[in-house]
Parts: structure tokens; sequence; C-alpha cells
């Protein structure tokens, strides 16, 4: 949720690995040692 707003709805494994929203690739790069998600052009 962002903003009290739903953002990314799936299984934990699946937003971890493919997240689709901006703002879950922002809260996934922010963890330490994780790798870096870009988006898709």
């Amino acid at each position: 949720m962002r903003q009290g707003r739903l953002v990314e709805t799936g299984t934990t494994d699946d937003i971890f690995a493919a997240p689709s929203d901006p703002y879950t690739k922002e809260l996934l790069a922010a963890i330490p040692g994780r790798r870096r998600v870009t988006a898709a052009p």
C-alpha cells in the first residue's frame, strides 16, 4: 500500500521476483544487499 492505495498484489515470491509497481521496486531496491530491479522499457 502507498498512501492508502493498494499498489501491488500477488504472492510474496511473485512480488519479490517480478514487482510491477514502481513504488514496490523502490522498496525492494532499498533492501541492503539486494540486486536492483529495473523497469522494463
